[in-house]
């Protein structure tokens, strides 16, 4: 547990969960009010998508993503025994 305490680069690198759940916290900011637009008709949306689908897949793979890698960085080390990622390979 020693080797734990020891790090001492960016706080936002020291555990796997951390730059993951912040993007995905940043993520739902900026994509909630977007898809709020876009459903009202007060943004334009011209991709290759239907809204409904863009939102669907952007939930999947963009919000859902982050949060079960950040899980996975968290718990496959506390499952193996192993010293999880940190500072420049979690980065």
């Amino acid at each position: 547990m020693a080797a734990r305490t020891n790090y001492t680069g960016p706080v936002l690198f020291s555990f796997g969960f951390r730059p993951f759940f912040l993007g995905a916290c940043v993520f739902a900011v900026l994509a909630i009010p977007a898809w709020l637009l876009i459903w009202r008709g007060d943004l334009e949306y011209s991709g290759a998508m239907l809204p409904t689908d863009w939102h669907i897949h952007e939930m999947i793979f963009g919000y859902g993503a982050a949060v079960v890698a950040g899980f996975l960085f968290t718990a496959v080390p506390n499952w193996t025994g192993r010293m999880p990622a940190r500072g420049l390979p979690l980065a």
